[in-house]
């Protein structure tokens, strides 16, 4: 699936490998490989690092919801449980950033942003978080309506798949009556303004 040689990659690859679910293992792959090539087509010097990301964004979504908030009660971060707003998809992500240092060997703040925001988004995200954040949602293994579109955007331009993933995820939200993080609104919002700049 075209993914880095390197020997720490391909024994992280063994490790979660036994770690998670074969469907979340496969998604993760799907993911790493999305991520590569739209590494490749907006940032070639970030390919290496947002596979990496990649490969580790969802460490721990297998958890129970009371094993993620254990785990981060437990580093005593009790303010990251509240930004989670009690929904485990939110939850997955922060825990799964802590874990990168402490876990994983993984000393690398841009990742750690990357992968404590691929759900949600962030304004705060560079283009290595934009590329996994855009990855998680268009991956090969991903099947609904809109995906070919968004997919397309994300390999012509990130910011626009950027904001049209974050836009449809908050229509859905409203929908559904659901909570939304306060990240991502901010996401969006950022993304509006961008977009005086992508058409001038």
């Amino acid at each position: 699936m075209g993914l880095p040689q390197t020997d720490k990659f391909e024994e992280l690859v063994q490790r979660l490998a036994g770690e998670l679910p074969e469907a979340l293992f496969r998604h993760t792959l799907e993911v790493t490989e999305m991520a590569g090539r739209l590494a490749e087509t907006h940032a070639s010097e970030l390919v290496e690092r947002t596979r990496l990301a990649a490969l580790l964004h969802d460490n721990c979504k297998h958890w129970p919801p009371e094993k993620l908030a254990d785990y981060a009660r437990k580093l005593g971060k009790e303010e990251e449980l509240e930004a989670a707003l009690g929904n485990p998809k939110l939850l997955h992500a922060i825990v799964g950033a802590m874990r990168l240092r402490e876990d994983y060997g993984v000393n690398d703040p841009e990742i750690e942003l990357a992968v404590r925001f691929h759900t949600t988004g962030s304004p705060r995200l560079t283009t290595l978080g934009r590329i996994l954040f855009c990855a998680d949602k268009v991956s090969e293994d991903r099947k609904y309506p809109e995906v070919e579109l968004l997919r397309d955007y994300a390999f012509t331009h990130l910011g626009i798949a950027c904001y049209e993933i974050v836009r449809r995820t908050l229509v859905r939200l409203l929908e559904l009556e659901a909570p939304i993080a306060p990240e991502s609104i901010e996401f969006y919002n950022s993304l509006l303004r961008e977009q005086y700049s992508w058409e001038s």
